[in-house]
């Protein structure tokens, strides 16, 4: 019985540690760019303000929370399969210039993407700023959304270059190998 009220009481305090941390993530959620509050909550005087969602999180600061994950993701596709590698190095008999030539692979892919993402994040300030003007030239607009476009598909591609790349760079033996190692992890 000590056991089991021991173990409830660890439960609950563990899960009371968690929702104060989320709240305070959730908390900072609505802060600014520069730190400052916007306000609280989505409505504000009783009536709901554009930009805001009824929970006080500015859209604009979610999307930039939301874009920045998917940018980690993103750039963690090639670092993911040369981290795998690099992690079996001595189950795959890697040699010290394969695993030299898959790092500076991965810092290459890493440091393009990582340029072309600036670029995109400036675009789409760009892009903000051309919407929020009473006349907007559709043209304009376009050019923008195509720009991204471009240098996001240039992301992608240098990921699955880049995860080509370290695939050759492993003999037959090696390949197998890794084959088996991504079975179990499956």
């Amino acid at each position: 019985m000590e056991k089991n009220f021991k173990k409830i009481v660890y439960t609950a305090v563990f899960l009371l540690f968690t929702a104060a941390v989320f709240a305070d993530e959730m908390r900072g959620m609505g802060h600014g760019e520069y730190g400052e509050k916007e306000h609280e909550g989505g409505f504000h005087g009783g009536e709901y303000h554009r930009g805001m969602s009824p929970c006080g999180i500015g859209k604009e600061v979610m999307m930039q929370k939301m874009q920045k994950m998917q940018m980690d993701e993103k750039e963690c596709m090639s670092c993911i399969k040369t981290e795998m590698v690099l992690k079996n190095a001595k189950t795959l008999e890697l040699t010290e210039d394969q695993v030299s030539k898959m790092r500076a692979l991965n810092s290459d892919c890493s440091k393009n993407n990582i340029k072309n993402q600036a670029e995109i994040d400036l675009l789409r300030i760009d892009k903000k700023d051309m919407l929020m003007k009473d006349e907007v030239n559709l043209e304009d607009v376009k050019k923008i959304l195509n720009r991204i476009a471009e240098l996001e598909s240039a992301n992608d591609l240098s990921c699955i270059e880049t995860n080509i790349k370290i695939r050759k760079l492993l003999n037959e033996k090696q390949n197998e190998k890794l084959k088996e190692i991504k079975k179990k992890m499956m």
